[in-house]
């Protein structure tokens, strides 16, 4: 096999396989109580959401890890549903009456914060934590 099949054949592999895979462990923390779930939606860069999950909470707090992750930017955003409805409930003008939180713990007026505010990179396992807006 000549030294040029050999490389590309080397290059195709790498490029085939060499993409790492992360884990991105969030810890969500503040939580009003225990009761209900945690609802988190795992977007990419683009604004589309890659993984959605329900998680349990112990001790106002709850941890949730997103597996196989590519190496990229990402934002989170999730809601306590406290009263397990499986939706945000909000009051008065549409201001929510459960928690919710963004990641980089962002924060909006009059609205959910920009996206830019909200993007973190993961490039390697990683963990966040995130306090929640009750």
């Amino acid at each position: 096999m000549n030294s040029t099949l050999k490389i590309t054949l080397l290059l195709a592999f790498m490029a085939l396989f060499g993409q790492a895979q992360n884990a991105l462990t969030v810890h969500v923390t503040g939580l009003k109580s225990s009761d209900g779930k945690v609802m988190i939606e795992l977007v990419n860069a683009s604004g589309k959401a890659v993984a959605q999950q329900v998680a349990d909470i112990s001790n106002k707090k709850s941890e949730i890890v997103f597996d196989n992750l590519k190496s990229g930017k990402y934002a989170i955003r999730y809601y306590h549903d406290e009263n397990s409805n499986g939706k945000m409930d909000t009051g008065t003008f549409g201001i929510p009456t459960e928690g919710y939180g963004f990641s980089n713990n962002a924060r909006g007026f009059m609205g959910p914060p920009d996206f830019e505010d909200m993007v973190f990179a993961v490039n390697s396992n990683a963990e966040v934590t995130l306090k929640t807006k009750n």
